[in-house]
């Protein structure tokens, strides 16, 4: 009997030692809001390189263009502000910001040798996760402003073209 019992408790330990523990979680969703006083268009691309399918979002001013919820469990990457979590959250890895047909600016990230690489200005790429700010609740947004227009590149016809 007593072997019985030590067999129970050495049971019991084991299924209790082998309880896997879930790893905290984050969550976060990010929002591009459109302050320029412009209206603007967004032609979000999956490929890397800008060709493909795409999508194209029409945002007025003050209007909010909104990715999904984005999660996950490692709290290093996700407190890098070189991360690329926006592109989780948006799922597209290129945008081009046209604004009102005359003027567009290009945002990209890519891969090389594990290294993520945005493009520039990276201050204001919009796939850095640094450059959202927390709003609360987990949303983090990024605000295209003035200054975003005044440094796209004039086009010579249809931007989107």
């Amino acid at each position: 009997m007593r072997r019985l019992k030590f067999l129970g408790l050495v049971i019991i330990l084991i299924l209790s030692f082998s309880c896997v523990t879930e790893a905290d979680m984050w969550e976060r969703t990010y929002q591009i809001k459109n302050s320029t006083g412009f209206d603007i268009t967004i032609r979000a691309f999956e490929n890397f390189d800008g060709t493909g399918l795409f999508e194209d979002v029409d945002l007025s001013n003050n209007e909010i263009y909104t990715g999904v919820k984005a999660s996950g469990s490692n709290f290093n990457y996700l407190n890098n502000p070189e991360n690329d979590i926006p592109t989780i959250s948006f799922s597209y890895t290129r945008f081009i910001i046209v604004f009102s047909n005359s003027r567009k600016t290009t945002h990209s990230f890519d891969v090389e040798d594990n290294n993520v690489i945005f493009s520039e200005p990276t201050d204001r790429n919009l796939f850095r996760g640094g450059n959202y700010i927390d709003i609360g609740n987990d949303n983090y947004e990024f605000v295209l402003t003035q200054e975003d227009y005044d440094n796209a590149i004039p086009c010579d016809g249809d931007c989107l073209d």
